[in-house]
């Protein structure tokens, strides 16, 4: 796998395979590879392979290694933010933009050297509806 190459588009600020397990609700176990390929990513997730190919799009952060033939392979760090997409998206509702908007500021928590143990509080909430009207 040598001849992969990253594509440029936004550098991602931290892991997510720092993130803590159980702020990704409903992780389905990864297999212990390096890469996996759209195939693989969505038997794991149980989403369609054009799904993932709309998120690359839509979140910046979701940059697969892309071979010169433009297969995609999916990193583990690529599995987890896979994982919090689809809980934002398909489990909570939450529109693209405001998915986008989570996970960003996950990551601004976890590059600003948030301590392990306040990583351990950071859970996914939904929003309070009745403050987002007020």
């Amino acid at each position: 796998m040598s001849q992969l190459s990253r594509q440029k588009k936004k550098s991602k600020a931290a892991s997510f395979s720092s993130i803590p397990l159980d702020a990704i609700p409903n992780l389905p176990d990864i297999p212990d590879q390096i890469y996996f390929s759209i195939g693989d990513v969505a038997s794991v997730f149980q989403i369609e392979p054009y799904r993932l190919r709309y998120w690359e799009r839509e979140f910046s952060q979701l940059v697969p290694l892309k071979r010169s033939n433009s297969r995609r392979y999916y990193s583990r760090d690529d599995m987890y933010l896979i994982g919090l997409i689809k809980h934002y998206v398909l489990d909570e509702g939450y529109t693209i933009q405001g998915a986008a908007a989570r996970i960003d500021h996950l990551l601004d928590q976890l590059s600003s050297g948030v301590s392990s143990s306040a990583q351990a509080d950071i859970k996914p909430c939904a929003p309070d509806l009745n403050q987002v009207n007020s």
